[in-house]
């Protein structure tokens, strides 16, 4: 796995006025859209896949299809979890809002995609 660590994600800050302020992580400086990050749909199930498989080297498993349920299968855990948000973050140059119920977005290759990557659509939580 690479150096990378979940302890490396933004921290949110509260300034005196009662707002939140987000201190970025180094090397994230804009927002960047999936487009404009050169990022298709098969490439973004691919390099998530991958993703996966580090975080799980001992294991072989077939590759997640997009509707498959990554918690049930075993391919996602609550570690791993924060790793995909680093992996999202730093693929999309900008932090990624956890509002609410959220863990639902992050149960199949798709619903992550539709949720944190895809500028065709709004999607609440999202963007």
């Amino acid at each position: 796995m690479s150096a990378r660590s979940w302890k490396d994600l933004s921290v949110t800050t509260m300034p005196t006025n009662g707002s939140q302020a987000t201190a970025p992580r180094p090397g994230i400086e804009t927002d960047v859209s999936s487009e404009a990050a050169g990022t298709t749909q098969e490439r973004f199930y691919a390099d998530l896949t991958a993703l996966l498989r580090e975080l799980k080297p001992g294991e072989v498993m077939p590759d997640p299809d997009p509707d498959t349920h990554l918690w049930a299968n075993g391919y996602l855990d609550s570690v791993g979890l924060l790793e995909v948000i680093y992996f999202l973050e730093d693929r999309m140059g900008r932090e990624i809002e956890l509002i609410g119920d959220f863990l639902p977005h992050f149960f199949t290759l798709e619903s992550i995609w539709r949720t944190y990557v895809d500028t065709s659509e709004t999607v609440p939580g999202g963007r």
